[in-house]
């Protein structure tokens, strides 16, 4: 499925449309693209995650969360004062293998910095 991308200005209400997933509870995976939508306008990715196990009450959460991309955190170290030596996609727990950033399982952007010399 494709990620669906919307503006949340000009219709709001198209994530309590949204169906909620188990996937955060049942496996920790957040990357799902069938569960989150992106608000064009800002960026953000949205998804409603649902909680069922345990002993409280089931719980539904909208979960909001922005994310990055590798040119945007190069920016943010530069513009802290950093000179950025390498930077690359990986898979979460497989820093030593870079992955081409489009590829399904780089979930991750490793950067090395350094602060500029004064």
């Amino acid at each position: 499925m494709q990620v669906l991308k919307i503006s949340l200005t000009k219709e709001p209400n198209k994530l309590l449309q949204f169906p909620a997933s188990e996937i955060m509870e049942s496996t920790g995976d957040i990357f799902d693209p069938d569960y989150y939508m992106v608000d064009k306008d800002s960026q953000v990715v949205y998804r409603r995650e649902q909680f069922v196990s345990g002993e409280s009450l089931p719980a539904e959460l909208i979960v909001r969360d922005r994310r990055f991309r590798q040119n945007e955190i190069e920016k943010m170290c530069a513009d802290a004062g950093l000179v950025v030596l390498w930077a690359r996609c990986v898979r979460a727990g497989g820093w030593d293998e870079p992955l081409p950033c489009a590829h399904d399982n780089a979930k991750e952007i490793l950067i090395l910095c350094r602060r500029k010399s004064e």
